[in-house]
């Protein structure tokens, strides 16, 4: 199995027209967002404005997760969707996509035929959960929104802090035992 630990400290911030945007992966590495020539994307945002319009992504297909707050979606003016924490969404970045309230949401963006999931575990201080790594995904990610969380890779003790990324490839269906030394939510993105 290969793993890279991103730090927090790392991802690249910047601003849009409703709030902040969090880089945390993009690939291929050398892919920009501005020139939309990514195969996926995973970010954080946090909405600000109460009332703000998304950007426009063509070919781009979205999946978000709400992490904290409230917030109303709503499609070409037809559909209205409203998220509260952990509720998941998908949508075609196409389409005209405008929402009202504030929230800090979780991200994946994908083009070119690419197939991703998004899901959350909660752990309590001093418990475990057996994550599946399933070697039908060509990548799995571990996101941690609170908390921190102990793992071990090939007799290696990692240490994943709230706000890294640990980024998972070429593995065989296994278990990774994740020990929560505190409370946490953790976010999981399945690549296949």
């Amino acid at each position: 199995m290969n793993f890279e630990l991103l730090k927090s400290e790392s991802f690249e911030i910047n601003n849009w027209s409703g709030g902040t945007t969090t880089q945390l992966f993009i690939y291929p590495k050398t892919a920009n967002y501005i020139a939309r020539n990514f195969k996926f994307r995973l970010s954080t945002a946090k909405v600000l404005a109460e009332k703000s319009d998304f950007t426009t992504l063509p070919n781009i297909h979205r999946k978000m997760m709400v992490l904290d707050g409230k917030i109303t979606l709503k499609h070409d003016n037809k559909r209205a969707k409203i998220l509260e924490k952990f509720d998941c969404t998908a949508f075609e970045g196409f389409w005209n996509t405008s929402s009202v309230g504030t929230c800090t949401d979780f991200n994946l963006m994908s083009a070119n035929g690419v197939n991703g999931s998004i899901s959350k575990a909660l752990i309590l201080k001093s418990q475990y959960l057996d994550l599946p790594l399933d070697k039908t995904c060509q990548w799995q990610f571990i996101y941690i929104y609170k908390g921190i969380v102990e793992t071990e890779i090939d007799s290696k003790k990692i240490v994943i802090n709230k706000g890294d990324l640990l980024v998972l490839t070429e593995f065989e269906n296994q278990m990774l035992q994740l020990n929560a030394t505190e409370n946490c939510e953790l976010i999981f993105v399945n690549i296949f």
